[in-house]
């Protein structure tokens, strides 16, 4: 039996979630953290599967964003939905 959250599928809509919750393109991306164009739509649209070592890149470039998702969300569904924290050190 194949797990729905597990697929590459389930992991293309999960990763353009979070694109959606950054407001960035896949242009932007590139050019503020060296992720290529290609690769974020092959990723998006399942053409190619998410890899650890993507996904922990990902990560990196969104919670720089200011937007915190743990790697067994993006890879597996498992866990608490990514959250938007704007000025999380200006909070006292």
């Amino acid at each position: 039996m194949i797990d729905e959250h597990t697929t590459a599928q389930a992991r293309a809509h999960r990763l353009l979630f979070l694109r959606n919750l950054s407001g960035l393109s896949r242009d932007k991306l590139q050019s503020r953290y060296r992720i290529a164009r290609g690769t974020l739509q092959n990723w998006e649209s399942a053409r190619c599967a998410l890899t650890t070592k993507g996904a922990k890149l990902v990560i990196r470039a969104y919670q720089a964003e200011g937007i915190y998702c743990s790697f067994d969300w993006l890879m597996f569904g498992i866990g608490p939905s990514p959250k938007y924290e704007h000025n999380r050190d200006s909070v006292k």
